[in-house]
């Protein structure tokens, strides 16, 4: 199996169409970062991953504090990006979490709640982006994974197309670090629900194409307040 780097598996992927929904994806975040977040304000991206949107929206908005919580990926930005949330200020305007939660199992969700309502202003918003692991958009993806990025999916192809026509995931699988959860049966209409019960949705759109149906499209963002 090739490893590829994550840039390669995203921004600079050799696959034209998962490159172009990837760079769609940062560009997208970003002016949802910028739309919320107040000029001299405060962001916390939760899954910073290697610090990308962070090192856009610094250039966009330097006099913006901008920091991140990473427990997983190799920190290079260690000034601005941490393993634990204990040198994150009290009180944050954006919390962020773009490719994320679809990670994230019960005990971790849990977590993440956690932190969004300790640290989240008043008048804050929580910014989030998942994949869609169903529709027809998931035979691109299984094309890719298998024999682009020549990864190991658990997806069988009977998987693939019960999830790719009849909308039906099959069982969430654990990765090898045992709580991290891969892409395998994530359900973003699931994750949609459970955010509702907490905050207040402020909008929602699919990417890279907004226009046409969600099961045509790579990602779910959505952002929200509280209520």
């Amino acid at each position: 199996m090739t490893h590829l780097t994550y840039e390669q598996q995203t921004v600079a992927s050799p696959n034209p169409l998962a490159r172009y929904a990837h760079l769609s994806r940062f560009k997208r975040a970003k002016a949802l970062c910028q739309k919320y977040l107040p000029a001299k304000g405060s962001l916390l991206d939760y899954g910073a991953g290697d610090g990308r949107l962070l090192a856009l929206l610094r250039k966009a908005q330097p006099k913006a504090q901008l920091l991140g919580l990473e427990p997983y990926m190799d920190i290079t930005d260690k000034k601005h990006i941490f393993r634990t949330a204990d040198k994150l200020p009290p009180k944050v305007d954006v919390i962020t979490a773009f490719e994320v939660l679809e990670h994230l199992d019960a005990h971790n969700m849990a977590g993440y709640l956690k932190l969004v309502n300790a640290r989240l202003a008043k008048n804050g918003h929580i910014i989030i982006s998942v994949p869609n692991m169903l529709g027809p958009s998931l035979f691109l993806k299984y094309i890719n994974w298998r024999f682009i990025k020549r990864s190991q999916w658990i997806y069988s192809w009977g998987d693939v197309f019960k999830a790719g026509l009849l909308l039906k995931s099959p069982p969430r699988e654990l990765k090898p670090l045992g709580d991290y959860l891969g892409h395998t049966g994530f359900d973003w209409r699931l994750l949609r629900v459970q955010m509702l019960k907490h905050y207040k949705l402020v909008e929602e759109f699919h990417s890279p194409f907004p226009a046409l149906w969600w099961g045509f499209n790579s990602q779910w963002f959505a952002v929200f307040e509280r209520r």
